[in-house]
């Protein structure tokens, strides 16, 4: 009976040469080579594994010195057995289980697509085809997209400045959020938000910074909206903010107040 075996190495430390002995060894005792899986992270790894297993099998078959090496390192013990290996490698060059973790996987996927929910001919993007495919979803969004969820969306992904670079700054939020939405469930993104309180001194010192940036407001209607928001946020008047405030147009993703373009530096606010 082959027990399973751990071995823990650092970079440089001969994991090729290792792992070659433990798939000679195996062979030797009779395991099929389809059998045997061997996986690393570059196609230059697994291909560096597999040439090395050919190299001293077919090395050990033509000298004694190669053959008492894989006795030593590989548990080889008779000719026999060598040949054995040597034969079932040699006939199954087809099915040998020498490849990336991300061939491995694709493997399993493409074999259980329908246990997984994937649709059939599916196949993973390549750089050139997921940055393609993530450029025409910018482009469907810009092109498609309602006005309003756009300049909101734009003017939450800038904090409020105003840019030219509409398409690079989705381009970099595409990427950063890629990996969190990849990991979350359906259930995260269509779920109800509940925002949490804030407490009375966030909101004081809140409603002290917004009065502050007030005083460099140079527009008299803008500048009187927001010391009348401030005044509402403290007397607790949230149905006449609702209704009538400045922060809830901006908030709501309407662009002008009082018939008046809501400048960008306020949206920031």
């Amino acid at each position: 009976m082959l027990n399973h075996l751990l071995i823990r190495a650092s970079a440089g430390t001969g994991k090729t040469f290792r792992l070659s002995n433990r798939f000679i060894h195996l062979l030797s005792k009779g395991v099929p080579p389809r059998a045997i899986l061997a996986t690393t992270f570059t196609r230059k790894a697994a291909g560096e594994i597999r040439d090395r297993i050919l190299e001293r099998l077919a090395a050990a078959i033509l000298n004694e010195e190669s053959f008492f090496e894989l006795q030593t390192h590989a548990g080889i013990e008779s000719h026999a057995q060598l040949e054995n290996a040597f034969n079932a490698v040699i006939h199954n060059l087809h099915s040998l289980n020498i490849g990336t973790l991300d061939s491995f996987f694709a493997n399993w996927a493409t074999q259980l697509g329908f246990e997984f929910g994937l649709t059939p001919g599916w196949s993973i993007f390549s750089s050139p085809e997921y940055t393609d495919a993530v450029q025409n979803s910018i482009n469907d969004v810009l092109r498609y997209g309602k006005n309003t969820d756009l300049t909101r969306l734009i003017m939450l992904l800038n904090k409020g400045i105003s840019k030219r670079s509409v398409t690079l700054d989705l381009q970099k939020a595409v990427e950063n959020l890629r990996s969190i939405h990849a990991q979350s469930s359906l259930e995260s993104w269509n779920g109800l938000l509940y925002a949490t309180s804030m407490t009375s001194e966030d909101l004081d010192d809140a409603l002290q910074t917004l009065e502050q940036s007030s005083g460099h407001e140079p527009n008299a209607t803008f500048k009187n909206a927001i010391l009348k928001d401030i005044a509402a946020f403290r007397t607790k008047d949230f149905e006449w903010l609702i209704k009538n405030g400045l922060s809830s147009k901006i908030i709501g993703g309407q662009s002008t107040y009082s018939r008046k373009e809501i400048p960008a530096s306020l949206v920031g606010l």
